[in-house]
């Protein structure tokens, strides 16, 4: 999985800013970020890419808050809990 998902950041932080945080690690194909809920997914075009920039960015403050970024996992492996 090439994808990140990002959360725990402030509104104060700004798409671009966040964006231009992640394209340090390598290129990115797609970013989705959604402001009300607090959260972003970046897909790297590689795997390597996206593990460096999760080690890195994981737990870093970015916007007075403290940021959480973990690999995507595909809706299909998600276990529902009952």
């Amino acid at each position: 999985c090439k994808q990140l998902w990002v959360g725990g950041f402030s509104p104060a932080v700004a798409r671009e800013d966040l964006e231009a945080e992640f394209w340090k690690f390598g290129k990115i194909e797609d970013f989705k970020f959604f402001v009300d809920r607090g959260t972003a997914c970046v897909e790297f075009l590689n795997l390597d890419a996206a593990a460096r920039a999760m080690k890195v960015m994981n737990g870093k403050r970015l916007g007075g808050g403290q940021i959480c970024v973990d690999f995507l996992r595909p809706q299909s492996t998600r276990r529902v809990m009952l």
